[in-house]
C-alpha cells in the first residue's frame, strides 16, 4: 500500500512540475501580448492626438478667415463714408 501512495506522491509531484512550467509559459505569453497591446493603444492616441490637433487648427483657420473678411469690408466701408461725407479720421 506504502509503495502505491510513493508512486501516486511521485506522479502527483512530476503533475505539478508539468503544470508550474506550463502556467509559466503562458504567463510569459500573456505578458507579451499585455505589453503589445499597451504600445499599439499609446500609438493610437499619438495618432488620434495628432488628427484633432491637425482638426482643430484646420476648423479655427475656417473660422478666422471669414471673420477677417468681414472686419476688413466693415473697415473699407467705414472709410468710403467718411471719404464721402467728408469727415476725416480724428
Amino acid at each position: 500500500m506504502e509503495l502505491r501512495a510513493a508512486g501516486f506522491m511521485e506522479g502527483l509531484a512530476e503533475f505539478n512540475d508539468i503544470n508550474t512550467a506550463a502556467a509559466n509559459v503562458v504567463s510569459g505569453e500573456a505578458l507579451i501580448v499585455s505589453r503589445n497591446s499597451i504600445l499599439i493603444m499609446e500609438g493610437i492616441s499619438v495618432v488620434t492626438l495628432l488628427v484633432g490637433i491637425a482638426l482643430a487648427f484646420v476648423l479655427s483657420l475656417s473660422i478666422a478667415k471669414p471673420l477677417r473678411q468681414a472686419i476688413n469690408n466693415i473697415n473699407e466701408g467705414a472709410v468710403q463714408i467718411e471719404a464721402v461725407s467728408g469727415q476725416g479720421v480724428r
